[in-house]
């Protein structure tokens, strides 16, 4: 198959989206059950911060198969991910400090 035709791009996109959104439970089951890390405060917040990235990447994700199905010229939701961008600039700094705080307070394993 064509790695540029319309069919395959738009299968890729899905499985793109789709493979966002997976990674966010089994993100969850390898650290928190497979390795074994608890469930305290810092590592929650870290999860919530990779879980916002991967949300954010799944909507791109169908934003630009939408793009591609409509033949739109811009990207739908373009000013979601404009506020995103800047929003996310704020949420990770504050929960890089909810993390690093953990980290110096309580070092180890369950931050």
């Amino acid at each position: 198959m064509d790695h540029r035709s319309h069919t395959w791009i738009r299968r890729r996109l899905r499985s793109l989206a789709w493979l966002e959104l997976l990674n966010i439970p089994l993100q969850a089951m390898i650290w928190f059950v497979a390795v074994g890390f608890p469930l305290t405060t810092v590592n929650i917040v870290g999860f919530g911060l990779t879980a916002l990235l991967l949300l954010e990447g799944a909507a791109y994700w169908r934003a630009k198969r939408r793009r591609l199905d409509t033949g739109r010229k811009t990207l739908p939701g373009a000013g979601a991910f404009t506020v995103a961008r800047w929003g996310n600039v704020a949420v990770l700094t504050a929960g890089l400090l909810v993390i690093l705080r953990g980290v110096v307070t309580d070092p180890g394993v369950g931050s």
